[in-house]
């Protein structure tokens, strides 16, 4: 329960990664439907009409699995004559574009549906670590600089949040429970974070505050405790 992963879904199926062991569970009635073992923890997920993908951060990889039978497909360690990730953290996908939030490397790549390499951010990034779309825009977590940044779809830079306590702050290093999580409405995306007894430190699932932002110049419009 501890180490595990939850990918957001819509439908009636929710995928949960555990250590190294991925499982899909029906929303209905919460039974394990099927089960799959993984050659790492997987970190992130995101579901897409036909593929789960996931973020191995022990291997450096991107790994893409069967949303059905949970087959293995293939892992992306390499790109773009050799490039590699260093920590990646988030990945989304909207349309046929792949954004992966490529943490300590601060940078956010855009690949194909085929993971072949497209393009990667030029603003300057300090462990980018979530990432949503909704096919206009890519929203990012930028960890170490206390910030989301809205980004078009060429990874080009359109906006950001405020630094003065909107953005709160995570602890000095990026760690697998300090990633916040975004979610993204018509108007509207929201970050979930906790706070600590020091600092602000933004959390994968346990967070006790709710933000909600206007999307167009990502301005807060109300923060909730949960």
């Amino acid at each position: 329960i501890i180490d595990k992963t939850i990918e957001n879904s819509y439908g009636n199926v929710l995928y949960i990664s555990s250590r190294n062991t991925l499982a899909m569970i029906d929303k209905s009635n919460f039974s394990v439907l099927r089960t799959s073992s993984t050659a790492n923890v997987i970190d992130s997920l995101f579901r897409s009409p036909e593929i789960l993908y996931g973020v191995e951060r022990a291997s450096n990889s991107i790994v893409q699995i069967n949303i059905s039978s949970l087959a293995f497909i293939s892992r992306t360690t390499t790109f773009a004559d050799g490039d590699t990730f260093n920590q990646p953290h988030g990945i989304c996908r909207v349309n046929n574009n792949i954004f992966v939030a490529d943490t300590f490397n601060d940078r956010v790549i855009r690949f194909n549906e085929d993971m072949v390499f497209v393009s990667s951010s030029q603003i300057v990034l300090s462990s980018p670590t979530a990432i949503v779309s909704d096919g206009s825009f890519v929203y990012v977590f930028d960890a170490l600089n206390f910030r989301i940044v809205k980004l078009n779809m060429d990874l080009n830079f359109i906006a950001q949040s405020h630094t003065n306590n909107e953005v709160s702050p995570q602890t000095s290093s990026v760690g697998a429970r300090l990633i916040p999580k975004l979610f993204l409405t018509n108007k509207h995306l929201f970050s979930a974070y906790r706070k600590t007894s020091a600092r602000f430190a933004f959390t994968e699932f346990d967070g006790s505050y709710i933000q909600m932002r206007d999307k167009t110049n990502l301005r807060l419009l109300k923060e909730i405790p949960i």
